[in-house]
């Protein structure tokens, strides 16, 4: 089997590796020598197995078997706990809402002189509230609840996850803080508060469900699972976040709200493509065509 290696950087680049496949049975021995011969973190390290004509596919197994074809090296470059990134991507919306709306005073005076601040609206008081709990549950849930299936990420995706997140709060909180914001209905506000909750906790109980099912198997691999809630759809967790988002829009009502719903629920479209994938490839019996948000519908 012939090596490529892929590392883009110079002093590695021009290094030349060999792999003895009867010393090296397990894809960890491959990456421990690895990490000795190119002195770099394991972590950053990753290995594809390539087939003439077909595309590479990482290697995870423990058992490190493939004779033929190519083994392709590459380098991830610097990386950062998965838990770290998600911590970070919402203490900045959370810390984001309140500020714009402690210097209300000096942003909207600084766009529109002689603006009138005044009290904030029922709506207003509402929106940061909802927003604020959204938020520290992501951030609990990231610290005592979630269990992810890799230790860490590449640095360089802690600016464009947080960008998303960060824009988004601010703009939100901007539009909903305005000295100008037409609050809808008491009637919208409190339907809204309702939808938000109940999708919520919803949300939360789902993600305990698929934090215990990695628990009891003790891997980081994806056990197929089993509450009410996923025989329905292949992520409820998903279903449950846009339809909560959908209870904050119903008690704010404005377009930057509804655009940063959709722009997630695209997002998670696509993530739960991947799973149902994931789930099929690693669990034949899992049923292909099980609608991947809503059900009967996506």
């Amino acid at each position: 089997m012939s090596i490529e290696n892929r590392i883009v950087k110079a002093e590695y680049k021009k290094q030349s590796i060999d792999i003895d496949p009867e010393e090296m049975q397990t894809v960890e021995k491959v990456l421990d020598h690895l990490s000795l011969t190119l002195k770099l973190k394991k972590l950053r390290i990753r290995l594809l197995h390539k087939l003439e004509g077909k595309k590479p596919i990482p290697l995870t197994n423990e058992q490190f078997t493939p004779t033929d074809g190519k083994l392709i090296v590459k380098d991830l470059g610097p990386q950062v706990g998965y838990r770290f990134v998600f911590v970070v991507e919402y203490l900045g919306p959370l810390s984001i809402f309140p500020i714009v709306y402690l210097l209300r005073g000096i942003i909207y005076n600084f766009y529109n002189p002689g603006i009138i601040v005044g009290t904030l609206k029922h709506a207003q008081i509402i929106a940061i509230s909802l927003w604020t709990l959204h938020y520290l549950k992501r951030i609990i849930e990231s610290i005592f609840v979630h269990s992810f299936s890799h230790d860490t990420m590449p640095l360089s995706n802690l600016a464009k996850n947080s960008g998303y997140y960060w824009i988004f709060a601010f703009l939100i909180a901007y539009v909903i803080g305005h000295p100008l914001y037409t609050q809808p209905d008491q009637v919208w506000i409190y339907i809204g508060i309702a939808v938000f909750a109940v999708f919520e906790v919803l949300n939360l109980l789902s993600h305990i469900h698929l934090a215990s099912l990695r628990k009891r198997s003790g891997q980081k691999d994806h056990p197929v699972p089993t509450a009410w809630m996923f025989r329905l759809t292949v992520c409820p967790n998903y279903t449950f976040e846009i339809l909560s988002w959908l209870g904050f829009n119903l008690a704010t009502h404005t377009l930057i709200g509804i655009v940063f719903m959709f722009a997630g629920a695209v997002q998670m479209y696509q993530w739960a493509l991947k799973k149902r994938k994931r789930y099929i490839h690693e669990h034949p019996e899992y049923p292909k065509h099980r609608k991947l948000i809503f059900p009967l519908l996506l």
